[in-house]
């Protein structure tokens, strides 16, 4: 029979203590996930129709307007002429039945195009009723604005530029 000394036998107890306080390893639980990913057509914006405020007389100053359903206005001493102008179109396509928003338009200036010392006039738009939805993936946006006009405005061509910008949603 083999003989252990105490201190032998204290160290395996102390061993054995050591081990049965040890924390215990977790089982491992794990699960699956799904994932997906839907690629849009890319969006177009496309002019179909220039905004136009038309011919009108300055006067004494004040505001031509264009609105969204296409209706032409004036308010202060303007006097309108024979050209009707119209609002601006634009073609909005991509994926069909897509939540789109239109960005609201900056404000912008039209300016003498003709040299004849016109200063320029603040545009402000207006996309009241702008589409939210790709119904069947082609949708247009009608754009009306107002133009300010000062008194005795130069008589000249005036023109400028704005963006339209749509994004999905």
């Amino acid at each position: 029979m083999k003989k252990f000394n105490l201190k032998t036998l204290l160290a395996a107890g102390a061993v054995l203590a050591a081990a049965a306080t040890m924390p215990q390893q977790a089982e491992a639980i794990s699960a699956s996930g799904n994932a997906s990913a839907s690629v849009l057509q890319a969006l177009t914006v496309t002019q179909a129709t220039a905004l136009s405020f038309g011919s009108f007389e300055a006067g004494s100053g004040g505001t031509v307007s264009i609105s969204v359903g296409n209706a032409r206005s004036f308010t202060g001493g303007i006097t309108l002429g024979p050209a009707p102008g119209g609002r601006g179109e634009f073609t909005i396509t991509g994926s069909t039945d897509a939540a789109i928003s239109v960005d609201p338009i900056s404000t912008i200036t039209l300016t003498d195009q003709d040299g004849n010392g016109g200063s320029p006039m603040a545009v402000t738009f207006d996309i009241t009723g702008a589409p939210t939805t790709l119904t069947g993936g082609s949708v247009t946006l009608n754009v009306g604005a107002t133009l300010t006009v000062a008194s005795g405005q130069a008589p000249s061509n005036y023109a400028g530029t704005y963006t339209v910008t749509v994004n999905y949603n």
